[in-house]
């Protein structure tokens, strides 16, 4: 999740102008600036959309995308890419990002989100999520938390030392077993998480220095 060489902050230098940045619903959703536009194709789960982002704010976040346009429009006028890995709302949600450096709702939940930063190496995303999860951990009311079964997503597509892990791991110790993780479905779904989060709880739990808090930010931000 190293910060790319040359990464601008989102949303800088961008002129005003009405532009079709996102899909056909919000055209008038942000201003961009001038210059070549980038077609994200999105298919996932039998639905198909677009999504419409300038190419300089896209190369911007991640030397990812200047190899992947080049491989993937070698014979074309228009550029585009493909995207089958994540929904449409959250692909809007990263465009959204990367205009207005501004994380989205909690109709959009942050997990997919990580997925899509570590995929195409967008360390600022990942950073501001990290921090955002950890600054709205409550052991009283952990909503940030995801459910065993993304954890189990995150625990599959996320390298192993990814700080994003142990935040996760941290968290649940300190709400493990009290009345907000006792349902019965949760238990059920508990069945769905790889052996490594149990053994990283496990040794969790041995640190009596945690307590019902996470550790400090710096703990997670490398």
């Amino acid at each position: 999740m190293a910060q790319p060489t040359g990464y601008m902050q989102p949303g800088r230098n961008i002129r005003k102008r009405k532009a079709d940045v996102l899909d056909e619903d919000d055209k008038n959703f942000c201003d961009a600036i001038d210059g070549s536009i980038v077609v994200l194709e999105i298919s996932y789960e039998g639905r198909n959309s677009t999504l419409n982002v300038h190419e300089e704010v896209l190369l911007q976040s991640s030397n990812y995308f200047g190899a992947a346009l080049r491989e993937a429009n070698q014979e074309n006028t228009t550029l585009k890419l493909q995207v089958t890995e994540f929904d449409h709302e959250t692909v809007k949600a990263f465009v959204g990002w990367l205009y207005f450096a501004s994380l989205p709702n909690q109709d959009v939940g942050p997990w997919n989100l990580y997925l899509l930063a570590d995929k195409y190496r967008v360390g600022p995303l990942s950073k501001a999520i990290l921090e955002s999860v950890h600054a709205d951990f409550s052991p009283t009311s952990p909503a940030p938390l995801p459910c065993y079964s993304e954890i189990a997503t995150m625990f599959e597509r996320l390298p192993a030392q990814d700080p994003m892990l142990t935040l996760l791991v941290d968290g649940h110790v300190c709400v493990f077993a009290s009345p907000l993780d006792c349902d019965p479905d949760v238990e059920n779904d508990r069945r769905m998480v790889p052996v490594d989060f149990w053994i990283r709880m496990a040794i969790q739990f041995a640190d009596t220095s945690l307590g019902m808090f996470l550790p400090p930010l710096q703990k997670y931000i490398t």
